[in-house]
């Protein structure tokens, strides 16, 4: 993350590259796939190092912002229509549900705070 916001972009060029490529997956292999590939879901965000654990239910329609800013316990379930702007770390616990409409966020506006980290 950039530390000078007045006068560049807050995240590097690598980081603002690897969300155009996350979100080309996310329109073309996560967004529309069945709902019950869970586990198709899973693996994509495993791939952009996302810590996912078992039994874990993510939904479509779920809007993931940065997948490499998430650790999810086992058994978690995240609703469709649910948002996690991961811009820093985004932890959720084991069995903890993130209902439909949730909207989880790690950013802020405070350019001076260094970390803006949520465990749920």
């Amino acid at each position: 993350m950039n530390t000078n916001t007045y006068n560049e972009p807050s995240f590097s060029l690598q980081n603002r590259l690897l969300r155009t490529f996350w979100n080309i997956v996310y329109v073309l292999f996560f967004k529309y796939s069945p709902r019950p590939f869970h586990f198709w879901r899973s693996f994509l965000l495993r791939s952009f190092n996302a810590k996912i654990g078992k039994g874990v239910h993510i939904y479509p329609k779920v809007i993931i912002w940065a997948p490499w800013n998430l650790e999810i316990a086992d058994e978690v379930g995240v609703g469709n229509g649910a948002i996690l702007y991961s811009q820093d770390k985004i932890k959720i616990g084991y069995r903890a549900i993130i209902s439909q409409g949730t909207h989880v966020c790690t950013g802020t506006h405070d350019y001076e705070k260094k970390r803006a980290s949520i465990n749920y």
